[in-house]
């Protein structure tokens, strides 16, 4: 059994144990779809990263998380069912090995960003992205910022902030703070997608977030947010 299988085999044995067979099959095929994409692209993706394997220079090394990826056919389902402004910048805060940077360009953003604090996994995304894109044939503007997203400069046009659990409740805090103090220098429509809301008490207590949507996709949960009201992006099935 090579690497790939076992860490696949041990996903599906875990997803048993704490979720019962249908669950269970669900995750599984989620999870082989997975696998099947960095096997056709070549790329490196879907396994998980410790951040004790990482060489981290952060005051807010404790507060992250590990790396994993969102199921790459939940995160299309949730594009699909959306429709964002035109000229809408997608940020995948905690951006890890960029496997929603890979994505997020075939749904009409403007410019794709990723932040991540730990160097080699920036490394690894623009890898990644490099090598899709030549396989795809596809070159849209994709940037990997190597930051610590508490430092983390927001553009004036960047609308749309995607975050997979990256860091604790502290830094999630600390990040929309920035968010709204970028909307405060230049106002717009901004939204949040977030994908297995654990801290999403957190956002609701903040008091500048509405939440719009609650999706489920191939067993994922994700959340909408956004600071005005915006029912006319959510027509798309």
């Amino acid at each position: 059994m090579n690497a790939h299988s076992a860490k696949l085999s041990d996903r599906i044995l875990d997803a048993y144990k704490s979720y019962g067979l249908k669950s269970t099959i669900q995750a599984s095929l989620v999870a082989v779809l997975d696998y099947l994409f960095d096997f056709r692209y070549g790329t490196d993706t879907v396994s998980h990263v410790e951040l004790k394997n990482l060489d981290i220079n952060s005051e807010n090394y404790s507060r992250g998380h590990r790396y994993a990826s969102t199921p790459a056919i939940a995160f299309k389902k949730l594009l699909d069912a959306i429709e964002f402004p035109d000229d809408s910048v997608f940020v995948d805060i905690g951006c890890g090995k960029g496997k929603m940077l890979l994505l997020a360009p075939h749904f009409g953003f403007k410019r794709v960003v990723g932040v991540d604090f730990s160097e080699k996994l920036c490394e690894c995304a623009r890898k990644n992205i490099s090598i899709y894109q030549q396989k795809t044939g596809r070159n849209a503007h994709i940037d990997v910022i190597h930051s610590d997203v508490v430092h983390y400069e927001i553009k004036d046009d960047e609308n749309v902030f995607y975050l997979f659990n990256p860091f604790d409740e502290v830094i999630l805090k600390k990040v929309l703070d920035n968010i709204c103090s970028s909307v405060e220098k230049n106002p717009r429509p901004v939204y949040l997608i977030y994908y297995i809301p654990y801290y999403r008490k957190i956002i609701e207590r903040h008091g500048s977030f509405i939440k719009l949507r609650r999706y489920f996709f191939s067993g994922c949960e994700f959340i909408i947010y956004g600071n005005k009201p915006a029912d006319q992006f959510f027509h798309k099935r």
